[in-house]
């Protein structure tokens, strides 16, 4: 774990630093674990919220990816050829307790 803070535009974010060096970044998240938390594939790490510049469209999640040095963000899909199906629900309990 990276960082949960809030941004301007994509309100409360939580962003992960994985082995290989690439950043994630998850917008529109409410975190349910805290920096340096070591978090797991798959593990849920947040609630979509309705921080930031949502101009109407509801609860959403943007997704970033930044591949290991790059200082902008890159096509994901190009790095995900061998990526798992994992669940897109968390326990809503989480949600409200924060994940403590």
């Amino acid at each position: 774990m990276l960082h949960t803070r809030p941004n301007k535009f994509g309100g409360n974010q939580v962003a992960i630093l994985h082995r290989d060096g690439s950043t994630t970044v998850y917008s529109h998240t409410a975190a349910i674990v805290r920096p340096g938390d070591l978090v797991k594939e798959g593990q849920p790490i947040g609630c979509t919220d309705t921080s930031g510049n949502q101009q109407g469209r509801g609860n959403h999640v943007h997704y970033i990816y930044y591949p290991s040095g790059a200082a902008t963000p890159a096509d994901p899909a190009a790095h995900l050829e061998n990526a798992k199906p994992y669940s897109k629900t968390v326990d809503q309990s989480a949600c409200r307790s924060g994940g403590r």
